[in-house]
């Protein structure tokens, strides 16, 4: 009898053990786009400031690179996991965290004069909320990483076990 395990359409093609880059860029964009749906959410429920002048062009465009960041960050936490030899949605958090602190530091200095923390100038909502999805986007990509290298596991398996047939 023969048990398949499917590949997700070539995504998880694992190679020597490790998830394809393609499967890795499109995680970190399902991520960013499970990320950015809490954002708008958010924004539409007001608990976080709307920009003013936000036009929809701005808005798509705002999208459009919030999922390519989201694609080349996930190229990043894979670099991470591979070095640190683990991966899975708690690593992946663990390295959200340290994102989320970075990313804060960086927005504080790019913001400049006002010497304010990202987070403090805009209030506890933005804070609590910033570090939740970070921590939801590491979650979402080393969980995709632990996956694609099982479901590689399971196939090897599987093939020797034909072999040996």
């Amino acid at each position: 009898m023969r048990c398949y395990v499917p590949s997700m359409a070539k995504l998880v093609e694992v190679r020597s053990g490790r998830p394809s880059l393609v499967f890795i860029f499109t995680t970190g964009v399902i991520a960013a786009f499970i990320v950015s749906l809490f954002i708008a959410t958010g924004i539409w429920m007001h608990w976080f400031p709307t920009p003013a002048g936000a036009g929809p062009i701005t808005w798509i465009l705002g999208l459009f690179l919030h999922l390519l960041m989201g694609g080349g960050f996930a190229l990043i936490y894979s670099a991470l996991f591979r070095s640190l030899a683990k991966s899975g949605a708690a690593t992946g958090a663990v390295i959200g965290f340290f994102h989320w602190v970075v990313v804060g530091i960086l927005i504080s200095l790019l913001l400049g004069p006002s010497n304010r923390a990202y987070w403090i100038m805009y209030g506890r909502p933005t804070f609590f909320s910033s570090l939740t999805l970070h921590l939801l986007f590491g979650a979402i990509v080393g969980g995709f990483h632990r996956f694609a290298i099982q479901a590689n596991r399971k196939q090897q398996t599987l093939r020797r076990s034909e072999r040996a047939a």
